[in-house]
């Protein structure tokens, strides 16, 4: 539950509403918990366009999945090769949760570059990234093909779910 509410928040905060005070500051705060990267402040330590954000946001979850399976398989090999059946169902277990309680977010998070918004001169911009023209090619192509390979985790999850 507290997951939910944690993905929820964030959520909000990519709502085009103006919070009032404290509200404001608790969905900041929350919003990095959808992968919200902007909130760890990368761009003061490097230079990053949009589209290289967009590709580590999508990346949150296969990193863990990897560092995961890594982590299973030396347990399994080094520690506890008597239990390694239980370990293997222990680790399938692992990556159902973690698709689970992020499932809201993943979604979220590759209909980025599908949320485009008109302005007076007839250009689009991309919702969340404002400095983003949509449908022109450059950096949105780039993340319409990644979202597009994204849109896998969700829709495995689904499947295998159902």
């Amino acid at each position: 539950q507290f997951v939910s509410l944690l993905q929820l928040m964030g959520v909000l905060h990519q709502l085009s509403v103006e919070w009032p005070e404290p509200m404001k500051t608790v969905v900041e705060v929350f919003s990095f918990f959808s992968f919200n990267l902007e909130v760890i402040r990368l761009n003061c330590v490097a230079t990053l366009d949009v589209a290289t954000v967009f590709m580590w946001k999508l990346s949150i979850l296969p990193i863990t999945v990897f560092y995961l399976f890594v982590q299973h398989i030396f347990f399994s090999q080094v520690f506890f090769r008597q239990i390694k059946e239980a370990l293997n169902h222990a680790f399938v277990a692992a990556i159902g949760i973690l698709f689970m309680g992020f499932f809201v977010t993943i979604s979220i998070t590759t209909l980025v570059p599908f949320q485009c918004k008109s302005h007076t001169n007839g250009k689009w911009t991309m919702l969340q990234f404002e400095s983003e023209l949509c449908w022109e090619g450059g950096g949105h192509t780039t993340m319409v093909v990644a979202a597009g390979i994204g849109m896998i985790m969700p829709l495995s999850f689904i499947v295998v779910v159902v």
